[in-house]
């Protein structure tokens, strides 16, 4: 989950201009779901099961849904676009850690 929402803004600026208003609703809308979702149901797994069950049952889903993006995810997506504050060239330079740190 650490990194879900910092690839929702790369994810989201694939989209065109038209279509990001919606896309990032739906995207916020899905994981504040996704977390009611499991607030109902982990209950219900626990009254009835241990508590591995609910960490095994939601790292099952999670697969099978890294499967389905991973398959459906070149057709939902146009293909990459510059952005406006780009030219499209590679920045060169290097992260002068030494200096930094």
């Amino acid at each position: 989950e650490g990194i879900g929402l910092p690839t929702f803004g790369a994810l989201l600026a694939r989209l065109p201009p038209e279509r990001l208003s919606s896309g990032t609703s739906f995207v916020m809308a899905g994981s504040t779901a996704g977390v009611a979702i499991g607030l109902l149901i982990c209950p219900f797994l626990m009254g009835r099961f241990d508590w591995p069950l609910i960490f095994w049952s939601f790292a099952a889903a999670g697969i099978v849904w890294l499967v389905w993006w991973h398959r459906k995810l070149p057709s939902l997506l146009p293909p990459t676009r510059s952005l406006p504050y780009s030219d499209g060239a590679e920045d060169s330079k290097s992260v002068p850690w030494v200096v930094i740190l």
